[in-house]
Parts: C-alpha cells; sequence; structure tokens
C-alpha cells in the first residue's frame, strides 16, 4: 500500500504578477515541500481547465510558468492512482492511470487542447 500526500500552495493575483524569478523562488525554497510541482492555473479548480497543467521539475522552469496559480508537489507513484470513495461504513477503492514517475529537468507544458 502507499500513501500519497500532496501540498499546495497559492499566492495572489497582486504578489505573483509583481514578483520576479527570484522572488518566485525564494518562497519556493522556504516552503515545506520539493520538486517537481504540478502546475495549474487558479481559474482551473474545478473546472475542464484543471487538466490544463504543467510540470516544473526545477527552478530552471520558473520562468515558463503563468502566473497565479497553483503549485502542487508532485509524488512519484509509479503511474497509478487510487481514487477512493467513502459511504458510510462502505470504502471503495479504484485504481487509475496516472503520470509516469518523472526525473528532475525543465519545465513540461500540455499545450494539447483536448478535454480529455
Amino acid at each position: 500500500t502507499t500513501t500519497t500526500t500532496t501540498t499546495t500552495t497559492t499566492t495572489d493575483t497582486t504578489s505573483m504578477s509583481q514578483a520576479t524569478i527570484s522572488d518566485i523562488n525564494k518562497r519556493i525554497d522556504e516552503a515545506p515541500f520539493n520538486y517537481p510541482f504540478i502546475v495549474k492555473p487558479l481559474t482551473a479548480a474545478g473546472t475542464a481547465e484543471s487538466h490544463k497543467m504543467g510540470i516544473l521539475l526545477d527552478r530552471h522552469g520558473i520562468s515558463n510558468i503563468h502566473t497565479p496559480c497553483l503549485l502542487q508537489e508532485y509524488l512519484n507513484h509509479n503511474g497509478r492512482l487510487y481514487k477512493v470513495y467513502v459511504l458510510g461504513n462502505l470504502v471503495w477503492v479504484f485504481p487509475r492511470p496516472s503520470l509516469p514517475n518523472l526525473p528532475l529537468g525543465e519545465f513540461i507544458h500540455d499545450d494539447d487542447d483536448d478535454d480529455d
């Protein structure tokens, strides 16, 4: 059994739009999580836009992200996620394919317009 914990951080539009790359790097360095990150636009929560994400593998890709955004720590999980549903005493667990384990490197961005 594998347990995955994610940590997210957001910053308000004003501070991120005025932030320099070094400011963003400093905030990430001070945060309680590590690279790689999933990068999601703030407006994406709960919408089809939530699939428009990037992967920030290290600090060299900071200049490629669009702000404001949400950074979510990515933990390697061998390409499989588990969706767990609980209703009272009933529990359902469904494995599903996911992104592969990630190496350190540059920024990867999904420019695909597919909504799947």
